[in-house]
């Protein structure tokens, strides 16, 4: 899913312009990310290797263990061979029920037949969110860890050693995980949270038969029951001082009175009425009888359910004793450098996505001048609007341009549809469904128009979502890849920094002033560099808002209204941007560097091929096999 925009960066790249044209005379090194305070605050923690070592330890975050690359397996037996791969599918099934095998919504959108596998479909229930499931989830990692040590990984031929390398690294880094982050994120948000997706997910189950109806009306009737425990959840994390501002319980209200609005034209009640008329063969008394239980049903449990998050959102206000970040809350710096690496896909420790982002800021600063320097660049980029008409044209465009880059998919069908009214304000431009992983066959894109309208560059959010983005990856690995466990858990990094180099990408076979182009991929990796940058000093290092204003006053933005846009983002959701910032950083990085390595002897299409067939993993794995296809080109 794309994020959802949340300042204007063109605002900031037109300040940062301004600054550097105005200082490049006296200051070749242009301007530096932080305050001299800030400069001296930080290098105390990272000067030496040394210490940044000792650091990871105490925040309980190991070192990344490169991988062994891929061995022959043709030196085993083949019942060696086939013992190792089945210890390895056992291993697959036991997480994929795990994850799955708990509520009805994540078996339906995820996997179609789960029958093969031999995994029971789960009752027609939303699931259960208590400590205790939490904690046997645990218990089941823990299991498969042990499996996977005795497993011959020599014996198994190169998929499964990838995905042997992919459960190794993010089993093993588990175990530092405490059971206390459990209650450090919640599941209500004003921009992912569970109070408007829940519903817009549910309008995506479609139905088959009239059994499926019925199932789906039980889960409608289950919302009472979910929400009830979510909302004790959230008594206990106000309990222990994790409860949010005043302020963003008053954003969670709106968006429940949004969800209660216009009762009888409600689009739980729509889409079920046309979702209802497309089973083959359905009498009109049938269908006459679902969508009078429906109806009994959203009256008697939907809409009851969202009073009562209502009023236990206004119950919580007042009870907050977090002002700012997760560090003030006890537990909670060391909760976040365990986040912050397992969301940035690399496994590092804030002070080194510190030296990261400073060095990448750098960076562009230089290419930043280059260009702004340039007669007519940056007026092109100021007034850039780039897209090929409507929606369907985009994705028609993007099909066309990366036919010579990609590889091709195999058939698929994409359904658009448009965001209903009553989600629009709390939704993206634009968001993908992700297929099933053994059925990638039809694939949604859901269309928010009134975001997308004022969106600069609609090609690129297409690109994002669609082609080569999410949509491709998605059908891509489906139907190339047998694991089942990278397809379901693909890291949030990996999955997101493919989908911003392929907006990027497509923007690049537009017609349009490509420097203009670049200075729009230019704004969007300084804005993630700059919030992912505050990110870590609010809730690793403690930042106050003053401390956040006068850091940004060093970069020349006094815009009130963008710093607050800003300290609320990563206050309300801490390591939002990461994945975006981390994942399109490192995936340009190895892409970039394979691609520029086997110039002249494999083709882009054959290196994005190569990336591809890793699989969804953490940038280590990615690169150890990345490397070996750059020294065998």
């Amino acid at each position: 899913m794309k994020k959802k925009e949340i300042i204007n960066s063109k605002k900031i790249i037109a300040i940062l312009l301004v600054c550097i044209l105005t200082f490049a005379a006296g200051c070749q090194s242009g301007i530096s990310i932080l305050s001299e305070s800030e400069t001296e605050k930080t290098s105390a923690k990272v000067t030496t290797t040394e210490e940044t070592e000792t650091e990871t330890t105490e925040s309980q975050v190991t070192e990344v263990v490169e991988t062994t690359l891929a061995t022959d397996p043709l030196a085993f037996t083949e019942e060696d061979q086939l013992a190792a791969i089945e210890q390895m599918d056992a291993i697959d099934i036991k997480l994929v029920e795990n994850a799955l095998g708990g509520d009805y919504l994540s078996m339906y959108f995820r996997l179609s037949r789960p029958d093969e596998l031999g995994i029971e479909y789960p009752a027609a229930t939303l699931g259960i969110e208590t400590y205790e499931d939490y904690l046997a989830d645990f218990a089941v990692f823990d299991e498969c860890a042990d499996a996977l040590k005795e497993v011959n990984r020599d014996a198994l031929n190169r998929e499964y050693q990838i995905m042997y390398d992919v459960l190794d690294l993010e089993l093993s880094q588990m175990q530092y995980e405490e059971p206390t982050d459990f209650y450090h994120s919640s599941a209500f948000n004003s921009i992912t949270g569970l109070q408007s997706n829940l519903p817009l997910t549910l309008s995506q189950v479609k139905f088959s038969s009239i059994e499926d109806a019925d199932l789906y009306i039980e889960l409608i009737n289950d919302i009472p029951r979910y929400y009830d425990d979510f909302i004790a959840l959230e008594n206990e994390r106000a309990d222990m001082g994790l409860t949010v501002e005043d302020k963003y319980l008053d954003k969670l209200i709106e968006s429940c009175d949004a969800m209660l609005a216009d009762p009888d034209n409600h689009f739980i009640l729509t889409t079920f009425e046309d979702r209802v008329a497309a089973i083959e063969g359905i009498t009109d008394a049938e269908k006459t009888d679902l969508i009078t239980r429906h109806e009994v049903a959203v009256a008697e449990s939907f809409f009851p359910a969202y009073e009562t998050l209502k009023s236990a959102f206004e119950g919580l206000k007042g009870k907050s004793v977090r002002v700012r970040g997760l560090e003030e809350v006890e537990g909670g710096k060391e909760y976040f450098a365990r986040y912050f690496a397992q969301r940035t896909g690399m496994y590092i420790t804030p002070e080194e996505g510190i030296t990261l982002l400073e060095s990448e800021f750098e960076a562009l600063q230089t290419e930043l001048f280059a260009l702004a320097v340039k007669e007519g660049v940056f007026d092109a980029y100021m007034s850039m609007d780039v897209t090929m008409g409507d929606v369907s044209e985009n994705v028609e465009f993007c099909k066309q341009v990366i036919e010579e880059d990609f590889p091709a998919l195999p058939e698929h069908n994409l359904i658009l549809e448009d965001v209903p009214s009553q989600v629009e304000e709390f939704f993206s431009p634009a968001a993908y469904f992700m297929c099933p992983i053994d059925d990638p066959s039809v694939n949604i894109i859901v269309i928010n128009n009134s975001q997308l309208s004022d969106t600069p560059n609609i090609l690129s959010t297409i690109g994002h979502e669609g082609y080569p983005g999410h949509l491709f990856e998605n059908v891509y690995h489906a139907y190339h890849m047998t694991t089942n466990y990278q397809k379901l858990y693909s890291s949030t990094a990996y999955s997101e920094g493919w989908a911003e180099y392929a907006g990027e990408y497509v923007m690049s076979k537009a017609d349009v002033n490509q420097d203009a182009a670049r200075l729009a991929a230019i704004d969007s990796m300084y804005t993630k560099i700059l919030v992912s940058r505050i990110d870590i000093g609010v809730n690793y290092e403690g930042w106050t808002y003053e401390d956040t204003k006068a850091y940004m006053a060093e970069l020349g933005i006094s815009d009130t209204a963008t710093i607050d846009q800003i300290w609320d983002i990563v206050v309300e959701i801490p390591c939002y941007y990461t994945p975006y910032c981390f994942g399109h950083l490192e995936t340009i990085r190895i892409l970039g560097g394979a691609i520029e390595a086997t110039e002249g002897k494999k083709t882009i299409k054959e290196v994005h091929e190569a990336y591809l067939d890793v699989g969804p993993a953490p940038f280590p794995v990615i690169e150890q096999y990345i490397n070996e296809f750059v020294n065998n080109a």
